[in-house]
């Protein structure tokens, strides 16, 4: 499983994509996001700008702001009706992404946000895949400690597909995180999970 070429698609929740006769009010919605002009970004939504249209790679306004750390304009942007839990063009909410990056930073925005911490995509082959799989299975410690501070399901497990069963207690524990896996464990994790495909434990996959 790995998370850079995950497709978490949930079609339900897609940005539109911009055309031709509304790209430029939007693109300059987009640039004054990604650089952190407030005003510019008020005066635009002001004037209709659709703040949940993104460009051909999916990319928003708020995700511009947020990967530019722009708090304020993000949380504008959030009380103006963008989505906060939308998939990108390529499948990944923007929590997958900081934590498949282990961008604590830009995790705790969107969380302080009201970003889910139990996202998962609800059609494709990582339904059900978490922000805190991802975290898990890359070992990023800082992000697994704020999302279960967040309330993150630690037992959270596809009921379906390849990856079936698996737990993010499974997925640190097939690379070898042992202080993510202390982290689980200290918040209850249920040990003893198993795998639909094979039947296997944490220990089954960390032995």
């Amino acid at each position: 499983m790995k998370a850079s070429k995950n497709n978490y698609l949930n079609k339900s929740n897609i940005a539109p994509k911009s055309n031709q006769s509304n790209q430029s009010a939007e693109q300059k919605l987009f640039n004054a996001a990604a650089s952190g002009n407030l005003d510019e970004v008020k005066k635009l939504v002001a004037q209709g700008a659709i703040v949940n249209l993104a460009g051909d790679d999916g990319q928003t306004p708020l995700m511009a702001a947020v990967n530019g750390g722009h708090l304020e304009v993000a949380k504008f942007l959030v009380e103006s009706g963008a989505w906060i839990n939308t998939f990108d063009h390529h499948g990944n909410t923007q929590l997958h992404r900081a934590c498949h990056e282990g961008d604590v930073k830009i995790a705790k925005i969107l969380i302080d946000l009201g970003a889910d911490v139990n996202v998962s995509p609800k059609t494709g082959k990582f339904t059900g895949i978490t922000p805190l799989h991802i975290a898990s299975q890359k070992g990023h410690q800082a992000i697994v400690d704020l999302l279960i501070s967040a309330k993150a399901d630690v037992d959270a497990a596809p009921q379906d597909g390849e990856f079936a069963g698996i737990t993010p207690l499974h997925t640190t524990c097939q690379n070898g995180h042992v202080s993510v896996v202390q982290s689980l464990l200290k918040a209850n994790a249920f040990i003893n999970a198993r795998t639909t495909n094979g039947n296997w434990t944490a220990l089954h996959i960390a032995s």
